[in-house]
C-alpha cells in the first residue's frame, strides 16, 4: 500500500512496477497452492507496526539497566544474532536487526537438532540465552497488549 501511495511511485513506469512485483515476490510464495509468508519479513513487519521502542527501552531499563548495553554490544554467541541499538531512533535499521536477532535465535533453539546450523546447547548455553528472555518478554508483551481483545 505505501509503495502504491508514495508519491515517487507510477504505474506506467517499469522501474516501479518491477520494484513492487520484486518487494511482493520476496513477502508471500505460493507453494502447493496455497500462499506461504515469509517468516523473517512477517517478523520485521510485526516489529515495525507493533513494538514502541521507546517503551521496549524502558522497559528493559527498569528490569536491568545493563542490558541496553548488552544488546549494543553482544551477538547472540550460539545463533549469531545481530547486535541491536535501542538507543537509536526507531529506524529501518533498527527494525531490521531486531528482527535478524530474534529470528536467528528463534531458529536455533527451534531447529537444535539440525547439524549444520547454529544451534543452541542445553546447559552451555543457558547463560547467553538467559539475557535474550527480557527482550523477548517485552516485545511478546507489547504484542499481545496491542493485538488483544476485550473479553465480554
Amino acid at each position: 500500500k505505501q509503495a502504491l501511495t508514495a508519491p515517487n511511485f507510477s504505474y506506467k513506469r517499469k522501474k516501479d512496477i518491477l520494484a513492487l512485483v520484486k518487494s511482493i515476490t520476496k513477502s508471500a510464495q505460493i507453494r502447493n497452492e496455497d500462499l506461504v509468508y515469509s517468516e523473517p519479513e512477517s517478523l520485521r513487519i510485526t516489529i515495525k507496526t507493533y513494538i514502541d521502542f521507546v517503551r521496549l527501552k524502558d522497559d528493559i531499563s527498569s528490569f536491568d539497566d545493563s542490558l541496553i548495553n548488552y544488546y549494543r554490544t553482544y551477538k547472540v554467541e550460539f545463533s549469531d544474532g545481530d547486535l541491536v541499538d535501542l538507543d537509536e531512533p526507531a529506524s529501518s535499521k533498527l527494525i531490521k536487526s531486531m528482527s535478524n536477532r530474534v529470528y536467528k535465535t528463534r531458529n536455533s533453539l527451534v531447529h537444535s537438532k539440525d547439524n549444520d546450523k547454529l544451534k543452541y546447547t542445553p546447559f552451555h548455553d543457558d547463560k547467553c540465552l538467559i539475557f535474550e528472555l527480557p527482550l523477548l518478554r517485552f516485545m511478546a508483551e507489547q504484542i499481545i497488549l496491542k493485538t488483544s481483545k476485550i473479553i465480554e
